[in-house]
């Protein structure tokens, strides 16, 4: 049956400052790829820190794919490339890919090293010789085919196709789009 990603009935989280999100009834489909947009200080990072279960709500009830966010049942179908896409800058390409490959049971190798010639990256490079980019493309690269239910990207409207900073790039929502599709 289909299933919504995210299903949340008036969310809040408070912090000691005050609101960092309030009252957000939000229902996303399963193969939605959704761009969260605002100006800093609106709640996107609340938001994904909430869905990804790093934060607990403060108010009402949010699920992701039918699960409460942070539970052993939705951590197995979520991933969350955070925005600085923190990879180990001294380990270099190829080994970062073999270790994904070996922590992931949903691994699609073919989709992985596709994506890396797309994207032009030198598999001997270590991850600090990369482009900021460059390492967020890769960072999502092996979020998305390592999980394919649900993956929150952090920030990554203003990383393009082939890693060079564009501010809303539509090429790469068509890309993440049909990596979805096929995961």
């Amino acid at each position: 049956g289909c299933m919504n990603a995210i299903d949340s009935v008036d969310l809040g989280r408070r912090y000691r400052s005050g609101w960092g999100l309030r009252h957000v009834d939000l229902t996303i489909p399963e193969d939605a790829v959704v761009g969260l947009v605002g100006p800093n200080g609106a709640g996107k990072s609340t938001l994904l820190h909430l869905a990804t279960g790093l934060i607990s709500p403060t108010e009402g009830t949010l699920r992701v794919l039918g699960e409460v966010p942070g539970s052993r049942e939705a951590l197995s179908d979520v991933a969350f490339v955070a925005q600085d896409a923190p990879l180990p800058r001294r380990m270099r390409v190829r080994d970062v890919v073999s270790l994904a490959e070996r922590m992931n049971v949903r691994w699609r190798a073919d989709a992985v090293e596709s994506r890396i010639d797309s994207l032009g990256l030198d598999r001997a490079h270590r991850i600090g010789e990369l482009s900021g980019g460059q390492r967020a493309q890769l960072a999502l690269a092996l979020a998305l085919n390592a999980f394919g239910a649900a993956t929150f990207a952090y920030h990554l409207s203003a990383v393009g196709p082939r890693g060079a900073a564009d501010a809303c790039s539509p090429e790469l929502v068509l890309a993440m789009g049909r990596t979805l599709k096929h995961a």
